[in-house]
């Protein structure tokens, strides 16, 4: 694969400004070709890399009926969710404010209402001392362990696929979760964690919490038109469609174009979690 060496079209303070707008045909110039590495020209680092039609559907279709359960509202991501100042206090049970925010159910309503979950492990902050760790399997994992189970091959064929793509980031990444206890990550890949989104078109973020020297696996499932990631820095979209594997940086920012025709969009993202290697295993308590 010949790389393309592609240089930001705004600088990072420019950038920054982008941080929770909802993104559009605007923000980008090229669609990203297929098998083709796009690397920044000025650090070196790989932008992203879409390879297609390379996950087999005897592996996605089960996956997909499985992952397509996800449940959850994710009203703690509001940046991501629903914009810049989505966030409000919630309400008690006493109906006072509470001192967490958290994405208004109007607003998670207007944004199409979707939702995300985690499978595999997170690393959970203490309630109490924002410093401490807490690393576990997620509650998804646990009370629908056919969910995870079905997933588990079509994770292993992503792994895999990183791994013979891009075999210098893939040892990278691995030599960081072989720092991992047994019982915090996805046996036998490069994987700690798994973020699944149901139709939810991202604002302008950054990925946070996973590995910084890390790649992004992404995947999708289901059937629709549209929502193209956008990496609008570089000015480049990528329409990365069920079958498809994009390999990418999920710390530049990057959201979704708009859907132009409905359906049911699930996306995975398949990374390591930056700091489980700071948990013990079994226990779940920060060994420190």
């Amino acid at each position: 694969m010949k790389p393309k060496f592609i240089k930001p079209l705004v600088n990072q303070r420019e950038a920054n400004t982008l941080e929770g707008e909802f993104l559009t045909r605007l923000h980008y110039r090229e669609l990203a070709q297929a098998d083709v590495p796009y690397i920044d020209d000025e650090s070196g680092k790989l932008v992203c890399l879409l390879v297609k039609q390379c996950l087999h559907a005897d592996v996605c279709r089960p996956a997909y009926e499985h992952l397509r359960t996800v449940s959850k509202i994710p009203n703690n991501r509001g940046i991501a969710v629903a914009g810049k100042g989505a966030m409000m206090p919630g309400l008690t049970q006493d109906g006072s404010l509470s001192n967490r925010n958290e994405v208004p159910r109007p607003v998670w309503e207007a944004a199409g209402k979707p939702l995300a979950d985690f499978l595999g492990f997170f690393d959970y902050r203490d309630v109490n001392d924002r410093r401490k760790l807490n690393c576990r399997e997620t509650e998804w994992t646990g009370t629908h362990r056919a969910v995870y189970e079905a997933a588990l091959p079509f994770i292993c064929e992503i792994d895999s696929l990183f791994r013979n793509c891009l075999p210098f980031e893939y040892a990278v990444q691995l030599d960081e979760v072989k720092k991992v206890a047994d019982d915090l990550k996805i046996a036998g890949t490069a994987f700690t964690t798994v973020t699944v989104n149901k139709n939810l078109r991202t604002a302008c973020h950054k990925d946070e919490g996973d590995l910084r020297q890390g790649t992004g696996c992404m995947a999708t499932l289901g059937q629709w038109q549209g929502s193209e990631l956008v990496i609008p820095q570089f000015g480049l979209a990528v329409n990365y469609q069920p079958g498809d594997l994009l390999l990418g940086d999920v710390h530049l920012w990057h959201g979704n174009a708009p859907f132009v025709e409905g359906g049911e969009r699930v996306t995975t993202v398949l990374y390591c979690r930056e700091r489980m290697h700071e948990c013990g295993g079994d226990s779940g308590e920060d060994n420190r």
